[in-house]
């Protein structure tokens, strides 16, 4: 029999019960002996079903941990365990679901977060516009973006007003500034492309009427302005060979500073300046070219004990004595020629702009440089631009080991057309644009040529690794010079032919022309 305490926590616990104080009712009976009474087991009975429809209102609302701790005092107080125990499930089920979606809101704040950060408004607004306004969060950041995009259209007004008044270097800070909190904006965008474009046309008409130095500071000026933007990557290209030609220029290298004013050329036609560079400078070169064939560009002993140059006495007036004309031993006109060098070996001469590359055999379409080796009949072509060489396959081929479609070719570069077809070009001589074709391994060209001269304008044959033609035991650098179509090999100034009768090489090898210690013959070869 209970005692009297036990009958007030029941009479306690059917008030609380009563007033809707459910945990409190359950606190008076719900464990110790107690709960056994029969008033106390009615008692319970009313709290499960009250659990029960509290855990439901809970599921309803979102409440999902008060939904789980009421389920739990709902079979505490013996509730069906059947229905308990279904109900757990589906409120687990949807406390993960629920759960999974705040994490997807988290990761996608974050996202936005780290757009509306790199400048990309919108798309940051767009990833926030389906959460709930009235996270703090996501208002903060809607106010961020906000506040970046005020600030970068005040900075576009500044950028306006300094490029109007004159203020380059100000107004493109301003545009940085602008880049800085909103760089993806469509107003930031036109008003830096609008900029750079009025900007490089300033350059551009600097450049063309030589005001080099306008143009380097207008450059300047431009700081990071329109850094991805094609034109300011042209006229910065420009100037960097503008650049180059100076420096060549300065340095007295005029194969450099022609190749470098002809691109020049190239980007701006119309000044005439550079037109005139040019010519110059393929008069500068033309004349290096016969000062290095003739006496002076002969290499001297460190100790001759002769006088130095101001202690010769010259003759009357200060002339020096006349010398005769240096000789010209010409061939017949063509692009193609076999040379043969005492000492040296075989080389193909070809002169053409474009040389195809492939096997050698019978056929429509013959490679100019037949190889016999296992390669495609048109494995690869070589153009000459300007003064640059460009390689483009036609078959798969790799150069210093890696595959590539096309590339400007540079000294040194090794060509694999196969595993048994290697060739490397080179870049003898800073004085001369003619190239050169060294064929690896056992590669061979029909009469055992091993060297294939692609020719420019000259070549040289001598003594030193240099020349394009090396000719161990040649007393002097000797000129191989294209004359309109026209091969022809010149001494060195000052110097007469060693051959016999006559100058002229005949085409077929009928009689070799000795200059400078070197026996010489040229034989006219069919395309």
């Amino acid at each position: 029999m209970l005692g009297p305490l036990a009958i007030v926590k029941i009479k306690a616990a059917e008030e609380a019960l009563e007033a809707g104080r459910l945990d409190e009712a359950y606190e008076q009976i719900g464990t110790g002996e107690i709960r056994e009474h029969r008033r106390a087991q009615a008692i319970l009975t009313r709290l499960a079903t009250a659990y029960l429809d509290r855990v439901r209102e809970h599921e309803a609302a979102g409440r999902f941990a008060d939904a789980l701790r009421d389920l739990d005092r709902a079979a505490a107080a013996g509730a069906p365990a059947g229905q308990v125990g279904d109900l757990r499930i589906w409120i687990q089920g949807l406390a993960a679901q629920e759960r999974k979606v705040q994490l997807d809101q988290q990761q996608i704040i974050r996202d936005a977060r780290q757009r509306i950060e790199a400048g990309s408004l919108e798309g940051g607004r767009e990833m926030l516009a389906d959460l709930d306004a009235a996270n703090t969060q996501v208002d903060r950041l809607h106010r961020d973006a906000d506040e970046r995009e005020r600030a970068a259209e005040r900075y576009l007004g500044e950028a306006r007003r300094l490029f109007e008044a004159g203020q380059v270097a100000g107004a493109c800070r301003a545009i940085e500034r602008a880049k800085a909190h909103h760089p993806k904006g469509d107003s930031v965008v036109r008003a830096e492309a609008e900029m750079v474009r009025e900007l490089m046309q300033r350059v551009r008409e600097a450049m063309t009427s030589g005001r080099l130095t306008t143009a380097v500071d207008l450059m300047v000026q431009v700081g990071g302005v329109g850094s991805g933007l094609m034109e300011r990557s042209e006229w910065e290209q420009a100037l960097v060979e503008a650049r180059g030609a100076v420096e060549a220029v300065a340095r007295g290298d005029w194969s450099v500073a022609r190749r470098a004013v002809l691109r020049l050329k190239g980007r701006l036609p119309e000044a005439s300046w550079i037109a005139a560079a040019a010519e110059q400078l393929d008069q500068m070169e033309e004349l290096c070219m016969t000062i290095h064939a003739g006496p002076l560009g002969t290499t001297l002993p460190a100790d001759t004990g002769v006088r130095t140059a101001e202690a010769i006495p010259l003759g009357p007036r200060g002339a020096m004595p006349p010398v005769a004309a240096p000789p010209i031993v010409g061939a017949a006109s063509g692009g193609r020629w076999r040379l043969l060098v005492d000492g040296a070996g075989s080389f193909l001469v070809l002169r053409q702009d474009r040389v195809v590359i492939g096997r050698a055999g019978s056929g429509e379409a013959l490679a100019d440089i037949a190889l016999m080796a296992d390669v495609s009949s048109r494995h690869a072509e070589i153009l000459r631009v300007d003064e640059d060489y460009f390689l483009f396959a036609r078959k798969p081929l790799r150069v210093n080991g890696r595959g590539v479609e096309r590339r400007l070719l540079e000294d040194g570069d090794r060509i694999e057309l196969s595993p048994r077809a290697r060739l490397t070009f080179r870049l003898p001589s800073k004085r001369s644009a003619s190239a050169v074709l060294d064929l690896g391994g056992s590669l061979r060209l029909s009469g055992d040529v091993r060297r294939v001269i692609l020719l420019n304008r000259h070549a040289t044959l001598g003594p030193g690794d240099e020349n394009h033609i090396v000719v161990p035991g040649a007393r002097d650098v000797v000129g191989l010079i294209d004359r309109s179509g026209s091969l022809q090999v010149r001494a060195a100034a000052g110097r007469a032919t060693e051959s016999r009768g006559g100058r002229d090489v005949v085409v077929g090898g009928a009689e070799p022309v000795e200059l400078a210690g070197m026996r010489i013959v040229a034989k006219r070869e069919s395309a």
